[in-house]
């Protein structure tokens, strides 16, 4: 099966770019990396609705950092659907 590579963004990316580029690759959520590539967090469309809207957060000046999902839990690729969910 083929895997098209995340869409990453970086944390002082603002929430208005982040969703301009998930619109863009049509998809729900953004792995935040940092400078070096490594995962620091997810950015989800539930991130906005649960954390950037009911604090009625400005999306053009709010970094994705203050809102992100932090400290994703990650697998390998070439582990079993089994193993992820144990």
């Amino acid at each position: 099966a083929s895997h098209n590579p995340p869409t990453v963004g970086s944390p002082e990316m603002t929430v208005l770019e982040a969703c301009e580029r998930m619109t863009q690759h049509d998809v729900a959520s953004l792995a935040v990396v940092d400078d070096q590539g490594h995962l620091i967090g997810l950015f989800h469309e539930q991130d906005l609705a649960r954390k950037v809207v009911p604090q009625r957060l400005d999306p053009s000046a709010t970094p994705l950092r203050d809102v992100m999902t932090t400290s994703p839990v990650t697998i390998a690729s070439n582990r079993s659907f089994a193993e992820a969910l144990s």
